[in-house]
């Protein structure tokens, strides 16, 4: 991950126009970027809160699973089967 942070710190500094020998902190605070490792973190978190709270993106494999999801079953009208 130090490289990830090494590019996102490239990258501040670029936006930015901090010199190399600028501390990268209060840039990255200015810029209101998170560390790499927290950004993780909260990328995660908030996939999860989601998760659990129904409101997951579509692409999430738990998107459409709900713990208190009740299967029903149905009868088509035409051929009289249950699903």
């Amino acid at each position: 991950m130090s490289r990830l942070q090494s590019v996102q710190n490239v990258a501040a500094r670029l936006v930015s126009g901090a010199r190399r020998c600028d501390h990268i902190t209060p840039v990255l605070q200015e810029l209101h970027w998170l560390p790499v490792r927290r950004r993780v973190d909260f990328k995660l978190a908030t996939l999860v809160y989601l998760s659990l709270s129904g409101m997951a993106p579509a692409w999430s494999p738990t998107a459409s699973w709900s713990p208190t999801k009740v299967v029903v079953s149905c009868v088509l009208p035409h051929q009289g089967r249950v699903l």
